[in-house]
């Protein structure tokens, strides 16, 4: 079914032929060539590119990089969370990490172009979402943050899941979980993995590291999985 118009989004092997209409300052891709450049030397080869055409107060771009034979599922990775810093409370005491890039993990066999089924389309949605909701809400998000559906609606038919933590990336060496841009910045980079309400509750009554504790017994993978069993 198609139940939203994706027409804000366009998948592209080769989004130079895109963006070469458009100044990068334009379209906020100020970190594009580098967060492209660090996501290949330490995830893989960047095959396609959902392009945002219609962007409000940031512009995503998904990367996505293809299964291979060692590596066989999807990996998307966000471009243009970190284009403006995330708001942090003045009287915060610890690191302030304001730029964040996030990856989420598909399995293989997924339909990743049917961007008119929000069966296949959820995932990237949920991506864009997650990306735009500090800069929307004038906020921050770190590793161990949650962020849920209003009322736990589930995130399409397909599954019951209806949240999502954010942590740091556990499966990729050290270097891959900041990029130091020739500006300036550090990008930090997030997992996403999506929850059940449930998990999402259990993690708000005993904190972050009791549901990961209870992830790791289970031996959770981090790819997603919409039918998997819970772990609470």
């Amino acid at each position: 079914r198609c139940s939203r118009d994706w027409s804000s989004d366009v998948c592209s092997s080769d989004l130079k032929k895109i963006i070469s209409k458009f100044k990068k300052s334009d379209l906020g891709l100020s970190h594009y060539d580098e967060i492209a450049e660090h996501v290949e030397r330490h995830v893989g080869e960047i095959d396609n590119v959902f392009h945002e055409i219609v962007s409000d107060l940031v512009h995503i771009d998904i990367l996505i990089i293809k299964p291979t034979e060692d590596e066989p599922n999807y990996k998307l990775v966000t471009s243009g969370m970190s284009d403006k810093p995330m708001n942090y409370p003045k009287d915060w005491e610890y690191e302030k990490k304001e730029y964040v890039e996030l990856i989420f993990l598909l399995p293989g066999d997924w339909d990743i172009k049917n961007v008119h089924d929000e069966k296949c389309y959820w995932p990237i949605r949920l991506m864009k979402m997650i990306a735009k909701y500090p800069h929307i809400f004038n906020t921050f998000v770190e590793s161990g943050h949650t962020i849920a559906n209003e009322n736990y609606p589930h995130f399409a038919e397909s599954t019951e899941m209806s949240g999502a933590l954010l942590f740091e990336p556990l499966n990729y060496n050290e270097e891959f979980k900041s990029l130091k841009t020739k500006d300036g910045k550090t990008i930090n980079f997030l997992t996403i993995f999506p929850l059940y309400k449930e998990e999402m509750e259990y993690k708000l009554e005993h904190g972050f590291n009791a549901l990961l504790d209870k992830m790791i017994e289970n031996k959770v993978s981090f790819t997603l999985d919409e039918k998997r069993k819970k772990v609470i």
